[in-house]
C-alpha cells in the first residue's frame, strides 16, 4: 500500500460553493483541497492528530511560498 505524505485535490470555482474541503488519504497524511477564485486561492487543510505538527510547519512553508509567488508575479507585471 502507499504511503502518500500529500493529497491535493482542486474544487471547481462556482459562486454556489462556498466552503470545501479534502481529507488525508493516509495517517501521516495533509489532505490539500484548493480552489482559485477571481484575485484569491482558497485553500484548505486536514490531517489527522497524529500529523498535527508535520501539517503546522507545512502550512508555514506554504505562506512563506505563496507570498514569494505573489512578488514574483508583481514584479513581472511591473516589468511589462
Amino acid at each position: 500500500m502507499r504511503k502518500d505524505y500529500l493529497s491535493t485535490s482542486s474544487i471547481p470555482s462556482s459562486p454556489h460553493i462556498l466552503y470545501s474541503g479534502f481529507g488525508p488519504t493516509s495517517s501521516r497524511c495533509i489532505g490539500i483541497g484548493y480552489m482559485v477564485r477571481p484575485g484569491r486561492l482558497d485553500l484548505h487543510l486536514s490531517t489527522p492528530l497524529r500529523a498535527k505538527d508535520e501539517m503546522v510547519v507545512f502550512a508555514g512553508k506554504l505562506t512563506e511560498a505563496i507570498r514569494q509567488l505573489q512578488d514574483l508575479l508583481a514584479a513581472e507585471q511591473r516589468a511589462v
